[in-house]
């Protein structure tokens, strides 16, 4: 488990909720995982911070068309965080109890078990690539920290995507054990075309290296 991604990721998520609305509380706020005691530990952090997003998703569809702007913020804070988390190595007690621990892959290595995702991926990009803005980063560097991802890639999406890709972003989490690095950048890659200009993820490469 790396604790200090852990903290990282959980310091981020303290400065982001700061710039929410008042009227938006988070029940998270100032809350840290202690590693020294399991009841409090990372992965009792986790299931609070699923639950939290959980209960923000349903006030999310109860929620009239201008209040859900800063709800939808507050999805993508806690997903990214959970994201984070689980790529850690960080599960919760609903989690399958055979779950591999989830780690970035080496670059230039497919994760295992990602093949089935790769030719998924490619083809959505081939069909719907003229729809999509491109996104290009260095993911042999800072960023390629999938928070910068996510974040990146929201802002390149109107709205309605947006809110799409939240949502879609939150059942990826869910639908874990079995997600990878490589599964997180698919799942960008099929709302924005995403370019990696370091070469190191050949099937994200631009389209004059391909």
């Amino acid at each position: 488990m790396n604790e200090a991604a852990i903290i990282a990721a959980v310091d981020h998520l303290n400065e982001q909720l700061l710039t929410l609305p008042d009227d938006i509380p988070c029940s998270l706020e100032g809350l840290y995982p202690d590693f020294d005691f399991p009841d409090c530990g990372p992965e009792m952090y986790l299931a609070l911070l699923e639950d939290e997003a959980r209960q923000v998703k349903a006030k999310i569809g109860q929620a009239e068309e201008g209040p859900q702007a800063p709800l939808q913020r507050l999805l993508l804070m806690l997903v990214k965080c959970a994201v984070v988390l689980r790529l850690a190595g960080v599960t919760t007690l609903f989690d399958d109890d055979q779950a591999e621990t989830v780690l970035p892959p080496q670059a230039g290595e497919a994760a295992a078990g990602s093949e089935p995702s790769e030719p998924l991926a490619n083809s959505r990009r081939d069909t719907i690539a003229a729809e999509r803005p491109t996104l290009t980063l260095d993911l042999s560097g800072l960023e390629g920290n999938i928070c910068v991802i996510f974040d990146q890639a929201a802002q390149l999406l109107p709205r309605e995507k947006r809110q799409e890709f939240n949502l879609a972003t939150w059942e990826a989490v869910q639908s874990r054990p079995g997600k990878t690095y490589q599964d997180f950048l698919a799942l960008v890659n099929s709302y924005v075309r995403l370019v990696d200009s370091s070469g190191w993820y050949p099937e994200y490469a631009a389209a004059d290296k391909a």
